[in-house]
């Protein structure tokens, strides 16, 4: 390139020679720079190839070698804290259309429900709602669970292999225990909320299924300054459930650590469940609240309350009645 310059410088005399000129000083001035430019370059290289950044990164290495990144999992509420959920929970837009009915003989029945708690008892509990349309059908295999419902709306019957039949409608408690077979007959869109337990063959345990009222369950009303507390159990089987009432007056009810779970549904009242750390909800007419084993904490009634139980455990057990909420309290 210089000597091509030069040549032109010469070729050109005079008439181009400022023109040329130029063209060998900026020639110059590139050749000069250039150097530079490759030393500065190679200087930013040599300074990225330091074993300065090499030494943190192993450092980085080793430490990640470690300590192994921490995985992120999902909070959950402890186990011995209660949960409750509102009537709206339950509501019948809320459940899940399951289909129709089999072994259907009247109407063209479809059933819909929806879980709360599930694995309660050491997992041969759960609980939910329930509801279903007109219609009948056979029920010809024996129940392998015990069964606790309370009828939210609507009304039915369940019948005996003998024919027997036990109505039921708004307000009642309804067990159905292991073993019972038979048949159903929903005359009037029903909706119920429900217990199931599972528990092994009980030897003397009657089948026949247990249908009771409202005003019977409740025990009354009850008043007074003093805190008072009563009720009904009115199915109690070792190593099954218990189900019944209990009605209390304002005051606070302290509850040791529970040795069973029990699944609360409240028909008036108000009151405060607090757990053992102080956490509390309030609860209140049409709520369902379980409270599971190892549960302690305290009730503050603010208001008379009535409410239905079923109480169920993983195994048998004993029944010792304590006056607590006027029902029965298992150890």
């Amino acid at each position: 390139n210089t000597q091509a310059i030069a040549s032109a410088y010469r070729v050109s005399g005079s008439s181009h020679s400022s023109s040329c000129a130029f063209l060998w000083s900026h020639h110059m001035a590139a050749s000069t720079a250039l150097p530079t430019q490759l030393k500065s370059a190679s200087a930013v290289c040599s300074n990225r190839s330091k074993p300065r950044k090499a030494f943190r990164l192993d450092v980085i290495t080793r430490a990640s070698r470690a300590s192994p990144p921490v995985e992120y999992k999902k909070p959950t509420c402890p186990a011995h804290w209660l949960s409750a959920a509102p009537l709206s929970y339950f509501a019948v837009d809320q459940l899940e259309l399951k289909g129709p009915r089999k072994n259907t003989d009247r109407g063209d029945p479809h059933d819909y429900g929806k879980p709360f708690v599930k694995g309660m008892a050491g997992g041969t509990a759960s609980c939910g709602s329930w509801a279903c349309s007109a219609g009948g059908w056979g029920s010809p295999s024996p129940r392998g669970s015990t069964e606790f419902f309370f009828v939210l709306s609507g009304r039915g019957s369940v019948t005996d292999p003998d024919g027997t039949p036990h109505p039921f409608g708004p307000g009642d408690t309804v067990v159905l225990p292991k073993g019972w077979y038979g048949r159903w007959d929903i005359e009037e869109f029903i909706h119920k909320i429900w217990v199931v337990k599972e528990h092994e063959d009980l030897p003397g345990a009657s089948v026949t299924p247990v249908v009771v009222p409202l005003g019977a369950l409740a025990g009354g009303n009850v008043s007074g300054d003093l805190a008072v507390q009563q009720g009904r159990t009115v199915y109690d089987v070792a190593g099954a459930l218990a189900v019944g009432s209990w009605t209390c007056t304002p005051g606070c009810y302290p509850v040791p650590a529970r040795a069973s779970t029990e699944t609360v549904h409240i028909l008036k009242g108000t009151a405060f469940i607090t757990n053992s750390d102080g956490s509390s909800r309030r609860c209140a007419s049409g709520d369902t609240v379980v409270l599971p084993e190892g549960w302690s904490g305290h009730y503050d009634v603010v208001e008379n309350c009535t409410a239905v139980f079923a109480d169920v455990c993983d195994g048998p057990r004993t029944v010792q009645r304590r006056p607590l909420m006027g029902r029965p309290f298992y150890e």
